[in-house]
């Protein structure tokens, strides 16, 4: 089984323009990223795909291997596959550059899952929600799960509504994480396919395969998600580098 991971990257971010480039603890967040994904040992390769020269040369400054892409792709699962047109591969990781501590534990066990599964497919990953402040956060998408583990919805809004139920403290309410693992069929479906009514409401663009009937699997993780979305995230990303990662 042939499996690829393709990081997409643009510097042109609205909230944080350079965002891959940014230092974490004097390492660019790429190099962060790049690193802890390509330590998978059952990876084909590890790709950066981007469609800015200074992301590349960075890429390549520290060693990792890079595609150009055109600048006028507007998704970074279109990206994704720009990065593997002509390549043979059975599955592709995903990985938003902006994961810097992505966990090698999480992308093993999503492998694990597609012995489970019959391909065309998506496995992602979800986490336990511990904070009430998470139900109302936009930022932070909820999934429904069915009993299976498949994802029958994502949204920004708190799903299920539980404000209406006495029994609201047995359900058990998941956030998504978004890390993806495409089968190549359900990558070339999906990107055949232009964006969805639901995809276009919640501004989440997974909704686009439960829309056309391709299921989504979860792998359920403790991991949390350390992101970086605008400048302010970058010192809580680095104390947490410095007290977990290096152990100061």
């Amino acid at each position: 089984m042939k499996i690829y991971a393709v990081i997409p990257a643009r510097y042109a971010s609205t909230r944080f323009p350079g965002k891959p480039l940014c230092l974490l603890c004097g390492k660019p967040m790429i190099q962060w990223t790049y690193e802890r994904t390509a330590c998978l040992r059952v990876l084909s390769d590890t790709l950066v795909a981007t469609d800015d020269t200074r992301i590349a040369q960075c890429v390549r400054n520290f060693g990792g291997k890079v595609v150009m892409t055109r600048s006028s792709i507007k998704t970074g699962t279109d990206r994704v596959a720009a990065a593997l047109h002509g390549k043979h591969y059975d599955w592709v990781f995903n990985i938003q550059g902006d994961e810097p501590l992505i966990n090698s534990g999480l992308l093993t066990a999503m492998v694990r899952k597609t012995a489970a599964i019959t391909p065309p497919a998506i496995i992602t990953a979800v986490r336990k929600i511990e904070h009430q402040d998470d139900l109302e956060n936009q930022n932070v998408v909820k999934v429904v799960l069915t009993q299976d583990g498949r994802a029958l919805y994502f949204s920004r809004a708190s799903v299920p509504d539980t404000r209406r139920s006495k029994r609201s403290g047995s359900a058990v309410l998941y956030r998504h994480i978004g890390v993806y693992l495409f089968h190549r069929t359900a990558l070339d479906r999906f990107i055949r396919r232009g964006a969805t009514a639901l995809e276009k409401v919640e501004q989440l663009e997974q909704l686009r395969a439960l829309e056309m009937g391709i299921p989504i699997y979860a792998v359920k993780t403790g991991y949390s998600p350390h992101g970086v979305d605008v400048p302010a995230d970058v010192a809580v990303v680095e104390r947490y580098i410095r007290r977990y990662v290096y152990k100061k």
